[in-house]
């Protein structure tokens, strides 16, 4: 590491007062090196959780990517992937048990293309 570096991230460092983004930082002399730690943190300066949903509530409403495919074709200039988070959270309500999503998802898109009113003026 050239002198210039190593003195702007010195600077950086300093000027951050050890918090740089998420992230919490020293700079330390290691054998005649500089050496940055650095350990992500969030903004109470703890390490972050991960919270996990349910299982049930996401692996029911997983499509394939050829459902994808053939929903493009179904809701014929509909945005799918807004059309999918729709129908995720309408099955969230309702709170039925889905045992075939690729095919549950295809169904709601070809009803959201039929009340689509751009399908009605052509």
């Amino acid at each position: 590491m050239t002198v210039g570096v190593a003195r702007a991230i010195r600077r950086v460092v300093r000027d951050a007062k050890g918090c740089l983004l998420d992230y919490a930082t020293t700079l330390d002399t290691q054998n005649g090196e500089e050496v940055l730690h650095a350990k992500r943190v969030n903004a109470t300066g703890r390490a972050p959780t991960i919270v996990r949903p349910p299982s049930d509530s996401v692996t029911f409403l997983r499509v394939s990517t050829d459902t994808f495919l053939r929903a493009k074709d179904v809701a014929n200039g509909l945005d799918v992937y807004v059309l999918h988070e729709q129908w995720r959270k309408a099955c969230e309500v309702s709170g039925e048990r889905i045992r075939n999503p690729d095919a549950a998802y295809l169904a709601y898109c070809r009803a959201a293309a039929e009340r689509s009113p751009a399908r009605r003026v052509s």
